[in-house]
């Protein structure tokens, strides 16, 4: 019986960075098609948020990914503030680079922000050990995109980008803080996903794509205007605690 090959984490932070960077190469193109073919440029549609993981992440305790709803204004700069109709694989490197520069929300201080930084601390030492994603890859006009455009660009069976991601970056918790009103989204993206209520504003998620530790709760913002902004954190830190995953290679 031949033996799985382990691979380092720079190993893996090289492998799973090129990956990313092939599926978005092909995914640029087909989401313009798509842009195209259903005259839709006029819509104000955001860039699409593209993953650019950090070095820490792949020597985490626990690969952690944070899934929001949208960007809500995802400008590559002031002059090109949407998406515009042209085939430019430079763009995907600009975007790449873009997520760096966010370098994770370090000095954002945003009730999201906030939620990542708090969750990430309780597993890891660096900052940078966590993935931001979001369970739509685009916003429209700045928020939450009509169905056409999420599932188009998010969802669509023939380029299912975020499962793709989700295979690519293996995290092993996850947090989706996308809410009721984004489950549409959420079974669109993970057909099949079975969710667990823990109590009223936290569920345990199940699906093949997803680590045993995968969670959803409410966006930060309403977490913390209902007072459970700490609850959830503390919930979701003891549980994947117990479960035993830290400290284990993956």
């Amino acid at each position: 019986m031949t033996n799985p090959i382990i691979l380092s984490p720079e190993e893996q932070m090289l492998l799973a960075s090129q990956q990313l960077k092939e599926l978005y190469n092909e995914y640029y193109p087909f989401l313009l098609e798509f842009l195209r073919k259903g005259n839709l440029f006029n819509r104000q549609i955001s860039f699409p948020l593209l993953i650019k993981p950090f070095p820490a992440y792949f020597t985490s305790d626990v690969r952690l990914m944070i899934a929001g709803q949208e960007t809500q204004g995802w400008s590559m700069s002031k002059n090109l503030p949407y998406i515009k109709d042209e085939i430019n694989i430079d763009r995907v490197h600009s975007l790449l680079m873009l997520y760096k520069n966010v370098g994770l929300g370090k000095e954002r201080q945003s009730p999201f922000w906030r939620f990542a930084r708090e969750l990430n601390k309780r597993f890891n030492s660096s900052h940078e050990a966590f993935i931001w994603n979001n369970i739509s890859k685009v916003d429209e006009r700045g928020t939450t995109p009509k169905w056409d455009i999420f599932h188009g660009s998010s969802a669509t069976s023939s380029h299912s980008i975020i499962n793709q991601e989700f295979e690519i970056l293996k995290p092993n918790v996850v947090v989706f803080t996308t809410g009721a009103n984004h489950d549409n989204c959420l079974r669109a993206v993970f057909k099949g996903i079975r969710e667990e209520p823990v109590n009223e504003y936290i569920s345990k998620l199940t699906h093949k794509l997803l680590p045993k530790n995968s969670y959803k709760t409410e966006h930060p913002l309403r977490l913390s205007m209902n007072r459970h902004f700490n609850k959830v954190i503390d919930f979701i830190s003891a549980d994947v605690k117990s479960s035993g995953i830290i400290g284990k290679s993956i």
